[in-house]
């Protein structure tokens, strides 16, 4: 199948992937006797993150500007950028809006996990900022 990415300008090395992780910090011990699967972190792996205080639209707009022609997803073969990602979400959210979605209503996604949900996803949060996930595979009531 032929990839829908083209090569970088200039090569990708794989220390200047994004990191969405400024610097881990250590937790206080009672943090640390109520998650006891710590004790199994191999050495190296930080005990807790450092989150952003952006939003998930935010995060993604940065990395599609920072890193425009890294790969964002990879799903049966074709590759999308994190540039082409942001587009499309830009495309769905406009749909959203022509469709009459606003601000503060409610959309449910029912997708399965591929590109296409990833983009319905940002573009609900970028359009409505509430959304809705529908489980395809969730196990049937008795």
């Amino acid at each position: 199948m032929r990839s829908v990415v083209e090569p970088p300008a200039r090569p990708v090395h794989e220390d200047t992937e994004p990191r969405c992780v400024a610097k881990p910090r250590p937790l206080p011990e009672s943090d640390r006797a109520a998650r006891p699967w710590l004790a199994f972190y191999e050495v190296g792996v930080p005990e807790s993150l450092s989150y952003p205080s952006v939003t998930l639209d935010a995060l993604l707009r940065a990395t599609a500007a920072t890193y425009p022609h890294h790969i964002s997803t990879s799903f049966l073969g074709a590759d999308l950028t994190y540039e082409q990602i942001d587009t499309l979400v830009d495309r769905f959210a406009s749909g959203l809006e022509r469709l009459g979605i606003q601000h503060g209503d409610r959309v449910a996604l029912m997708l399965p996990n591929c590109p296409q949900y990833i983009i319905s996803h940002f573009a609900t949060l970028r359009r409505a900022r509430s959304w809705s996930p529908a489980i395809l595979n969730a196990p049937r009531e008795s």
